[in-house]
């Protein structure tokens, strides 16, 4: 009777999980093969994030974002063109409004890239407080695009928007987070684990 009891428990505990990454296959990924290099472009700034930080701070928090997305890849092997190095080369069209395609087509004839992420940032809120006893948590948000190079193809979508949850909430879902939840991250600690967790999640094709 006791074993069935804890095995309920566990179950309601288990329904509880919050999903870390929100992940789309779309249509054009069935045709796209491998994705042998991968260009990630710095992220960029959204709503209502872009509200509430100065251009300064939302600035270092895309690229802080985008970076640890590349690292993300590459810790799977992957061929990453880092965001520093599209940044240099597509430069302004990054800040405007170039259709997708057109870099798609830049990184794939500037780096040889067969694909392209695009990410947005829309929110980055510090820590209040230390990490034994915060008074508010950090909270991180960004939505990234996987496009086919040259052609620029939407290949996947994804999305994290992450809260941390107090242990004492669901024991369960906070011990996803670095450290188990058993301490308070810092916005950057969420970030990257949250870009780990995406990178980790995207398709490479087939």
């Amino acid at each position: 009777m006791l074993r069935w009891a804890g095995l309920a428990l566990l179950l309601v505990a288990s329904a509880g999980c919050v999903q870390t990454v929100k992940g789309r296959n779309l249509p054009a990924l069935e045709e796209a093969g491998k994705l042998e290099r991968v260009a990630v472009a710095p992220f960029r700034v959204g709503r209502p994030f872009s509200e509430l930080a100065s251009p300064e701070q939302a600035r270092v928090a895309a690229a802080l974002v985008s970076r640890h997305f590349a690292e993300g890849l590459m810790r799977r092997k992957v061929r990453v063109v880092p965001p520093g190095d599209v940044e240099r080369v597509l430069g302004g069209m990054l800040s405007g409004e170039a259709p997708v395609p057109e870099l798609a087509r830049r990184v794939a004839q500037e780096f040889g890239a067969n694909a392209l992420v695009l990410g947005t940032v829309s929110r980055f809120v510090e820590r209040e407080g230390r990490p034994a006893g915060a008074t508010r948590a950090a909270w991180v948000a960004f939505h990234v695009t996987l496009h086919a190079a040259p052609g620029g193809e939407r290949l996947w979508t994804a999305s994290f928007d992450e809260h941390q949850k107090p242990l004492g909430q669901n024991v369960l879902d906070a011990s996803r987070y670095p450290g188990r939840g058993l301490r308070w991250l810092t916005a950057g600690e969420l970030a990257r684990w949250g870009a780990g967790q995406v990178a980790e999640a995207m398709p490479l094709g087939h």
